[in-house]
Order: structure tokens, then C-alpha cells, then sequence
């Protein structure tokens, strides 16, 4: 597993494959973090939201195309080189898909959510063990979905480039059961990785902070994030694969 840590370094061409890559990263930190005051000027919010939806297609593409590349290379030793119109294809298509998988499946789970909460609501006759039960059930489903259907799917879309294959459920939950002593260790790297990555995305609150710092804040935070992208694709690559 220390691939994942150190794979990207054995590249010789890593700054010219990925520098723009950084960029990008880099361009979504700054618009996603407090820094930028946000108008509530509807026009100023559906701009921010727009571009922010590009910045993350572009950034969701390059990551299907990491996968694409370790997946396909026995030496996992390369990446690909950073295409723009590619990635941002593969990108919006990839987002559209979970888009859509997430519409169809919080409006399904409200239905089971509004049943235990009114069964919760008889049993206390408090509409706060209602609401707690609705949000713990909402949250819980929230954390399978992200931590474990959502890695395997980006290994799928990686090999499919069919934003409706995110409803191949038997197909997905099948390259989970299949592996499923590969799966929970890489899990749980992941985990841990996505842990280190939301404190280091925490730092970078910028409320009382002055530029110099919010400049060195967001590099920092940019950097690492970038570097978890890397280990964190190379894992989902390796779902179906034995362990180096």
C-alpha cells in the first residue's frame, strides 16, 4: 500500500502532467473557502455555483483519468497528461450521473425516513425524536453512499464512460462483494486519507486571517489535497487487484 504514497514521484514528467491539475485545485479551494464573500445577489450566487461546477468537472475528469491509467498499467507508474476538454467531459458526465443516482435516492429514502419518524414521534410524542431520527438515518445513508458505493463507482464509470452505469447496481455491489477483503483495508485507508484531508481543509478558514496567511493556507491546502487525490485514486484502482 505504500504505492499509494509514492507511486506519483517515480514519474519523471509528474510537473508537466500535473501542474495544471494543481491549478485547477487550487482555483476550487479559493471559491469554495470563506474568503470569498458571497453576494446574496441571486445572479452573483448561480455565477459562483456555475463556476464551481466547472472547476469540479474538470478536476472529477482528471481523477476518472488517474483511474484509467492505473487500472490499465501494470507498473502503475504513470498518469496521464492534464487535457482540459477530457477531463471536463468526463468530468460533467461523471457528476451528471451522481447527480441524477442521488435525486432518485434521497427522494426513495424519504419515504422510510418519514415512516420511522412519525413511528419515532408516536413513540416519544416529541417532534425533536422525529427530526433527530430523519437526520441520523439521512446522515448514515449519506456516509455508505460516499464511503462505500462512491469508490467503487468511480472504478466502474472509469471503465464504462457511461454516466448512466451508476445504476449497474448488481455490476457495482458485485465488484464490492467480489473483493471484499481488498475493499475494507482499502477502505479504510481511504478513510483515514479523507480524514486528514477535511482537517487540512478546516485550516483553511480564513475569517480572521490576513492575505499573506490565506495565500499560504490555501497553497498548503491545495497541495495536499492534490497529493490525496493521487493516493486516493491509485486505492480505487486496486479494488479488484492483489495488493503490492
Amino acid at each position: 500500500m505504500l504505492k499509494a504514497f509514492n507511486y506519483i514521484f517515480k514519474d519523471n514528467n509528474l510537473v508537466q502532467k500535473s501542474l495544471w491539475y494543481f491549478i485547477w485545485i487550487t482555483l476550487f479551494m479559493f471559491v469554495t473557502c470563506d474568503f470569498v464573500s458571497l453576494s446574496k445577489n441571486i445572479l452573483h450566487l448561480f455565477l459562483l455555483l456555475t463556476i464551481t461546477i466547472i472547476i469540479e468537472s474538470v478536476i472529477s475528469g482528471y481523477q476518472i483519468a488517474i483511474i484509467k491509467s492505473l487500472d490499465n498499467n501494470s507498473n502503475f507508474n504513470l498518469i496521464p497528461y492534464f487535457n482540459l476538454k477530457k477531463n471536463f467531459i468526463l468530468g460533467i458526465k461523471f457528476l451528471a450521473s451522481t447527480f441524477m443516482f442521488n435525486f432518485i435516492f434521497y427522494i426513495l429514502l424519504s419515504i422510510p425516513c418519514f415512516i420511522l419518524g412519525i413511528l419515532a414521534y408516536t413513540i416519544s410524542k416529541t417532534w425533536t425524536a422525529c427530526l433527530i431520527t430523519i437526520i441520523a438515518l439521512t446522515v448514515i445513508a449519506y456516509l455508505l453512499y460516499f464511503i462505500v458505493f462512491l469508490p467503487a463507482y468511480k472504478l466502474y464509470f472509469s471503465r464504462t464512460d457511461d454516466m448512466f452505469s451508476i445504476f449497474d447496481l448488481k455490476e457495482i455491489f458485485s465488484l464490492i462483494s467480489g473483493n471484499y477483503n481488498n475493499y475494507k483495508r482499502i477502505l479504510l485507508y481511504f478513510i483515514i486519507l479523507l480524514f486528514i484531508n477535511i482537517l487540512f481543509k478546516y485550516v483553511l478558514n480564513t475569517s480572521d486571517i490576513d492575505l499573506i496567511l490565506f495565500v499560504f493556507n490555501l497553497l498548503i491546502t491545495s497541495a495536499f489535497t492534490f497529493y490525496f487525490s493521487f493516493a486516493s485514486t491509485y486505492l480505487i484502482s486496486k479494488f479488484d487487484k492483489n495488493f503490492d
